[in-house]
């Protein structure tokens, strides 16, 4: 093991026959005996020599705070023992980390490495003649010499026998190691720095001292981290060297590599100060240096300045900095700074420069006028129809304030004008609509640029369209239906042009009126998304460029020539397809442009393959029939997000971790919640909020993996799904209550409806026996539309496994939904308490859904193979499933009929099963007769028992759906 060197005390027991000179020696032979050593309180080495009278003896040797005079004050201790062997203590008893033997009259070498801080020490051991040996590795002190800060002593006793020890010389011949830390070599030193190094040595650094060209720079620093001050300022400019001297205790001394620096205390001298290159708005301060250095310059209209170039950091001796933003005929004090590679910084004193007064404004041209703060008016010929007014105005400055505008009779205020457009400060050209400014597009104006403005106006409707185009460029639209000002709404003439320039001026020309030209020119459109011949899938975006020489009204998307989606009525226009409601098959996408004066123009058409994966049972295409407004598959948490199936983009954000995978009954996976933290998390939004005079449809399935969850409301019930917080406000929500709690409800399954400010909640419920292996579907309503005596603002209803259990009036304790910001979450409502289960398939509808409807969605999951899910109730859903007949047309409700007859509208009929599969299809030529399906599928047989969709796609492109009842 490699000694410490920090100190080293040498101390031998020898025979007095064989006494080195100079060493002093003690003889224990039933009496304790000291050596007193210089107190050590960090990392030391002792080494000592002892020689035991013979064998059996029991000697202990071993350090202690002062002179020892029982076992117990010695920490560190070795000891021939009475078995013939050499051992040494650790904390509470002896040992040894290898046998070793000792023998009469030898002389044995001891070395013990001690760490005073730590309490510990090593021991070493070395007969004549042969190789050291650890004795004992990283030993604790004595017990009762746990708590010692510093030994300065060694005892020896032998209890049986003698010992005796010596001390033996140990001389310091290596000189310590030192280097310079700070500055770096080379470095350019101004006013006061550190000066640093550091030093080590095989037993102590004694001092540092540091030396500036051979002199001593300071006293000698005694104690790491060795640095001194130095003031460079006593130092000549120019070259010199530094240096470090470390010294030992014992004498040795070492210098370190000597570090070039050079003292620069000298600030860069400044002349030649001065400005020119003056305009109104700039000017141009130069200088010179006797060094290279950087460029700024300080201005201002006083000698306080205030105001400050950019700084120029390339070191330079010829200076020259730019100024701009200045004011016209003004005075300017300015003074020059400068600062070189040291830091060394110059001032100069203060100078002076005027900038020149601005140029004249230009005469207006014939027919034109100046306009500043005084209100000019050009009359024209009274208008009552619909007219053109186009006019030339030219704005003095970049940011000036001035309106134009058209009123009844000369104006004298804003609140004349009906239509107006303005240069504003802000460097845009704007217009008035209403109440407020606004603009089509960001149209910037130049000073001294001439712009021709044309207003469009319609008396009758008291609204306009501005467009503007500036010297040399195209026409832009700026203003397209805007409503006349406010004040101005029911003006039944015009036949004045008002300006006025609040800030700066403006130069106004006499305005032309005419009737409006007609636009016979159809825009321009193409579809740029999907590209054609894609094949696509979910929910795709539907993109189209398209323009107008005037402006557009509108782009309308269509699909295999129905409408897609509304009419987008403002660029970039797109819309957003759910494919998955389309057949897998071609189709062909198209836009059709509008503008205002009805000219229409449909673009290429654009051929796409709609191939969806059909999914287990066909569970998902059975929901995106049904048109949701949200439809979460609940089956990616491992992504942390959640996609909006139904293409609206309501995507969801798994938090508070990662659920575990679950299975639904037709094998499609589903989130599992741990009960504590994990839910899923949907922004706010209108479409999941009940509509004031609409219907809203919640369906969930779930499986709760225990009857009694840990984190509940007061109840004892958990919310496994909702909208509704304290700070956002509340909603609706689903909730399941523990097995056992306060309300006596175990396991009731209810939805809620509450005012926005909360309070008690309007509910349906019901209340089942429940497993941990269920799989429920869980089915809510929400209808503030179908009102009757029975139900005066509406209802709510719950379903279960596609089956109606509870419906009550909505105004049970006065409730009336309403929109809020809160968070649509599953997993948690407002983050009180925790579902601890499973839930998957979860959809919004903004409608109510119907009784057929929703067991299509239910036998669609279990048709499919897997776990199965709980039957449905006894209970009847609605007549269609009460009715004997084999087949039940809801047009043909006789009870009696075998084939399903559609009206005489319906154009084109597909049947699908609760799997998704079309099992017909039909369609009507024009004057054919009806349409009518006699229950087989396309090879002739009979289809089975169960719930059944028609797509009926009526003459005119609508498109509707029924559901059927099939019982054999």
């Amino acid at each position: 093991m490699p000694r410490q060197r920090s100190a080293l005390v040498a101390l031998g027991l020898l025979l007095a026959a064989a006494l080195p000179a100079g060493a002093a020696c003690v003889t224990s032979a039933g009496s304790w005996k000291n050596i007193p050593l210089a107190p050590q309180a960090g990392a030391f080495t002792v080494e000592f020599d002892a020689t035991p009278a013979r064998a059996g003896i029991d000697g202990v040797l071993g350090l202690s705070r002062a002179a020892a005079a029982g076992y117990a004050s010695l920490a560190a201790i070795v000891r021939f023992n009475s078995s013939g062997r050499i051992d040494a203590r650790n904390g509470g008893a002896y040992a040894a980390a290898a046998s070793i033997p000792y023998s009469a009259g030898l002389t044995y070498r001891f070395r013990l490495a001690v760490n005073v801080p730590a309490r510990t020490y090593s021991a070493y051991v070395r007969a004549p003649g042969a190789s050291e040996r650890l004795l004992g590795s990283n030993y604790a002190f004595r017990t009762e010499q746990r708590s010692v800060a510093s030994l300065g002593n060694m005892g020896l006793y032998a209890s049986a026998g003698s010992e005796t020890a010596c001390t033996v010389a140990a001389a310091d011949t290596t000189p310590p190691a030192v280097s310079m830390t700070a500055p770096a070599a080379g470095a350019l030193i101004a006013g006061s720095v550190p000066v640093s190094a550091t030093a080590s040595d095989d037993v102590a650094v004694a001092g540092v001292q540091f030396k500036l060209d051979g002199a001593n720079l300071g006293a000698e620093d005694t104690a790491a981290p060795f640095t001194a001050p130095w003031s460079s300022a006593q130092a000549a400019d120019g070259a010199h060297t530094l240096t470090a001297v470390a010294r030992d205790a014992a004498g040795n001394a070492a210098t370190s590599a000597a570090v070039p620096v050079t003292v620069d205390n000298r600030a860069p001298a400044i002349s030649g100060v001065a400005a020119s290159q003056l305009s109104s708005t700039t000017a141009v301060v130069s200088w010179t240096t006797d060094e290279p250095s950087d460029s700024q310059a300080d201005y201002g209209a006083t000698s306080a300045y205030g105001a400050s170039s950019a700084l120029a950091p390339a070191p330079v001796t010829s200076h020259s900095v730019a100024l701009s933003g200045l004011s016209a005929g003004t005075l300017y004090h300015f003074r020059a700074r400068s600062k070189d590679a040291a830091g060394n910084a110059a001032l100069s004193g203060d100078f002076a420069f005027a900038t020149a007064s601005p140029p004249p404004a230009p005469a207006p041209a014939p027919g034109c006028s100046l306009v500043g703060a005084a209100w000019h008016n050009a009359p024209f010929a009274a208008r009552t129809g619909a007219f053109t007014a186009e006019f030339d105005a030219v704005p003095s400055g970049a940011a000036i304030d001035g309106v134009l505008g058209l009123s009844n009779g000369p104006a004298s205020g804003y609140a004349s004008l009906a239509a107006i457009v303005r240069f504003n400060s802000s460097g845009l050209i704007d217009a008035r609509n209403g109440s407020a400014y606004a603009a089509s597009a960001r149209i910037p104006y130049a000073a001294g640029s001439t712009h021709r403005f044309r207003l469009e106006v319609n008396l009758a409707a008291h609204t306009y369209s501005a467009y503007v185009r500036a010297a040399g460029g195209a026409e832009q639209l700026l203003a397209s239906g805007f409503a006349f000002r406010s004040e101005q709404a029911s003006v039944g003439s015009l036949g004045n042009l008002g300006a006025y320039a609040s800030s700066g001026n403006e130069t106004v020309c006499v305005p032309t009126v005419s009737a409006p030209s007609a636009d016979a020119t159809p825009p321009t459109v193409s579809i740029t998304a999907p590209a054609s011949g894609a094949t696509v899938s979910g929910a795709v975006g539907v993109t189209a460029s398209a323009s107008d020489d005037v402006a557009l009204a509108g782009v309308q998307f269509l699909l295999d020539g129905s409408p897609l989606g509304p009419e987008d009525a403002s660029a970039p226009f797109s819309t957003s397809w759910n494919s998955a409601a389309a057949s897998n098959a071609s189709h062909v996408l198209t836009a059709v442009a509008r503008d205002a004066a009805g000219n229409r123009t449909t673009s290429a058409p654009v051929p796409v393959t709609v191939a969806n994966a059909t999914t287990a049972g066909g569970y998902d295409q059975a929901i995106l029939r049904d048109r949701p407004v949200l439809f979460l598959g609940m089956d990616t948490p491992d992504s942390g997000a959640q996609v909006d199936l139904s293409g609206h983009g309501n995507n969801g954000v798994y938090k508070g971790g990662t659920p575990a995978s679950a299975t639904l009954p037709n094998g499609d996976k589903a989130a599992s919640f741990n009960g504590s933290s994990q839910y899923l998390t949907v922004a706010a939004s209108p479409a999941l909020s009940v509509p004031a005079s609409g219907a809203l449809t919640i369906e969930s399935w779930i499986r709760p993996s225990t009857l009694q969850f840990p984190r509940t409301e007061n109840e004892g019930f958990v919310y496994f799904l909702g909208k509704g917080n304290p700070a956002d406000g509340y909603e609706y929500a689903n909730r399941m209550y523990s097995l056992s709690n306060s309300a006596n409800r175990p396991n009731r399954i209810s939805d809620y409806a509450w005012n926005t400010s909360g309070g008690l909640g309007s509910g349906a419920y019901f209340q089942d026996p429940v497993s941990t292996s269920q799989w429920i579907l869980v089915t809510d309503v929400i209808n503030m539309r179908d009102r009757s005596s029975s139900y005066p603002t509406g209802y709510i209803s719950i379903y279960k496994n596609g089956v109606l259990r509870g419906k009550v009036r909505l105004d049970q304790y006065d409730v009336v939904p309403g929109t809020t910001q809160s968070p649509f979450n599953v997993g948690t409502r407002n983050y009180n308490s925790w579902f601890q289960g499973a839930v998957g398939k979860v959809a919004v509808y903004d409608y109510e859904l119907s009784a057929a409807q929703i067991a299509a969605h239910y036998a669609a999951m279990t048709a499919a193979p897997g776990t199965a899910a709980d039957p449905p109730s006894a209970e009847p859903v609605s007549q269609e499933f009460r009715a004997p007949q084999r087949f039940l047309s809801p047009a043909l409700a006789d009870g009696v009929n075998d084939a399903a007859v559609f009206g005489p509208r319906a154009a084109e009929v597909r049947v699908f099963d609760a799997q998704g599969r079309e099992v017909f299809h039909a369609a009507r030529p024009a004057g054919g007769s009806p349409i009518v399906w006699n229950g087989r599928d396309a090879a002739g047989r009979l289809v089975e028992s169960g719930v059944y969709i028609a797509r009926v796609k009526k003459d005119d492109g609508e498109t509707s759906y029924q559901s059927f009842a099939i019982v054999k």
